[in-house]
């Protein structure tokens, strides 16, 4: 949720297209309420598109089950130890053109993204369980946020971004601070 209002700040337009939809949602649905939530489509792109550029867990291991050959001919063999890069999938410029660059419209339902070029959550029987709920906690807690304030990246935080090297998680090596102010009604 951090790195979600990180970018929103960054982003105003996009911080102000998802407030709106915020708003329209929980009106129609008359509070903030799991309906209201489910309906939030450009919410959930953000959120997907934040954690494409800071996947939870840089790095999945894995053990290799069965004989894979690599099309470059080197073969994985069963118990072989494997680490993925999730960090290099969600940079790779053949699935992502301008990776750096955060555009929630990647996961716009009309889009197609290859299966195993988004796994922040990890991917097959390894997945993560809580991944559903993660995502409408994310939703619901950023929803409430933005119903009543606004978001700008304070000048003392340290940019560009880097991550902290000791953390298993992507964890920002020095804080990210907001100014926040309070909408008026």
């Amino acid at each position: 949720m951090m790195y979600t209002l990180y970018e929103l700040s960054k982003n105003p337009d996009i911080q102000e297209k998802v407030r709106k939809e915020v708003q329209r949602e929980v009106k129609n649905a008359g509070s903030l309420n799991y309906d209201a939530v489910k309906g939030m489509e450009f919410l959930e792109q953000c959120v997907k598109e934040t954690m494409r550029k800071y996947p939870p867990v840089p790095m999945l291991l894995r053990v290799c089950t069965k004989s894979y050959t690599l099309p470059n001919g080197l073969t994985i063999e069963p118990g072989q130890p494997l680490q993925v890069s999730v960090y290099s999938l969600h940079y790779n410029p053949s699935y992502y053109p301008e990776p750096e660059k955060y555009k929630p419209e990647r996961f716009d339902p009309d889009q197609t993204i290859p299966s195993c070029a988004y796994i922040p959550f990890g991917n097959g029987p390894r997945i993560c369980i809580a991944m559903r709920f993660a995502m409408l906690q994310m939703k619901y807690c950023l929803a409430k946020l933005l119903l009543t304030y606004k978001f700008q990246v304070s000048p003392k935080t340290r940019e560009p971004l880097r991550y902290s090297v000791k953390s298993f998680f992507t964890a920002p090596a020095d804080p990210i601070l907001f100014n926040v102010s309070k909408l008026e009604k």
